[in-house]
C-alpha cells in the first residue's frame, strides 16, 4: 500500500499491479512444478542445437515441432539416427518448449519405463504406474533403440489402452 501512495497510483492501477504479480507468481510456480515432474536429464534448448553439425536435420521441421501443435492433435514425433546425432537434445528442447506453453510432460528412458511397469505387475501397482506414464500431455520416450518389446509389456499396455 505504501508503494501505491509513494507512486501516486490509482486504486485501479494498484489492483492491476497486484493481479499481474499474482498471475506471474502462479505461472512461475506452475512452470517449476511441471519442470520438476518432467524428469529431464538435462536442460537443453532448441536454440542451442548446432544445425550446421547435423545438416541432415531440417531446421524448419524442428521449428514446426517446437510450436507443439502435434500435442493438441495427438500426433507423434520420432527421431531416428545414429548415436550422438542430437536426438535427445532435440527431444529435450521440444520438451522445454512444451513446458513453456503450459503442457504437462514426462521424459523417460524406455528401459526405465518398462522396468517400472514390470515391477508394477509384481506389486499390483501396474495400472497406477501405467497411468503415470499416460497421464501427461506429452510423453517423451528416450533410448528406444528399436528393440523388440517384451510380450508382457506390450500386451499389458494394449490391454490397458483398450479398457481406458
Amino acid at each position: 500500500m505504501s508503494y501505491a501512495r509513494e507512486k501516486s497510483l490509482s486504486y485501479l492501477d494498484f489492483l492491476t499491479l497486484l493481479l499481474e504479480n499474482e498471475h506471474n507468481n502462479r505461472s512461475e510456480n506452475s512452470y517449476r512444478k511441471r519442470y520438476s515432474k518432467a524428469k529431464l536429464p538435462a536442460q537443453k534448448l532448441i536454440e542451442d542445437f548446432d544445425f550446421s553439425f547435423q545438416p541432415s536435420v531440417d531446421k524448419r521441421t524442428i521449428n514446426d515441432c517446437s510450436t507443439c501443435q502435434f500435442v493438441n492433435s495427438r500426433g507423434n514425433i520420432v527421431f531416428i539416427g545414429n548415436l550422438g546425432t542430437g536426438k535427445t537434445h532435440l527431444a529435450i528442447g521440444i520438451t522445454m518448449k512444451a513446458l513453456s506453453k503450459g503442457y504437462k510432460v514426462l521424459f523417460t528412458p524406455v528401459a526405465q519405463m518398462l522396468r517400472e511397469l514390470t515391477f508394477g505387475r509384481a506389486d499390483n501397482s501396474y495400472y497406477q504406474k501405467l497411468d503415470y506414464y499416460l497421464k501427461p500431455d506429452l510423453l517423451i520416450l528416450d533410448e528406444l533403440r528399436f528393440k523388440k518389446l517384451p510380450v508382457y509389456s506390450a500386451d499389458g499396455i494394449r490391454d490397458y489402452c483398450q479398457t481406458a
